[in-house]
């Protein structure tokens, strides 16, 4: 009697991992995304020898030298965690060391302004929030 009362109890938590919850059902809130046209630029000091600005490895804008501002629109739906770009940029081996702004603007509200400083090559992240910080 006391080995069957044993082994019920230990079956009671193993039960209710393996069976469904009879409590209201649970639900994973997805990301919801907001569908917009982002304009987003690129402020170089000096000129670079070739940079690409990425999301989920697809381009929004790219370039080389001599320009030193390029812009584009970017047409993106934002999940509310927003998103991040990944920036890489080369500049001759003669510039010094220099800056690159970034910033990326809906209609009404700036999304992410960040400068970054390198020497011949940088690599960074920018993180776009889908509402002003």
């Amino acid at each position: 009697m006391l080995v069957a009362f044993g082994v019920i109890l230990m079956g009671l938590p193993v039960w209710r991992l393996t069976h469904a919850d009879s409590s209201p059902e649970r639900t994973i809130q997805q990301a919801t995304a907001a569908s917009k046209t982002l304009r987003v630029t690129a402020v170089f000091a000096q000129a670079p020898k070739s940079f690409d600005l990425t999301n989920l490895g697809k381009s929004i804008v790219s370039g080389e030298g001599p320009t030193t501002e390029f812009t584009a629109a970017w047409p993106v739906s934002l999940p509310k965690e927003g998103t991040d770009l990944l920036l890489k940029v080369n500049w001759p081996a003669d510039t010094p060391r220099t800056a690159v702004e970034i910033k990326v603007e809906s209609s009404s509200d700036v999304l992410a302004d960040q400068t970054f400083w390198g020497t011949r090559t940088l690599t960074e992240l920018v993180t776009v929030l889908p509402t002003k910080p």
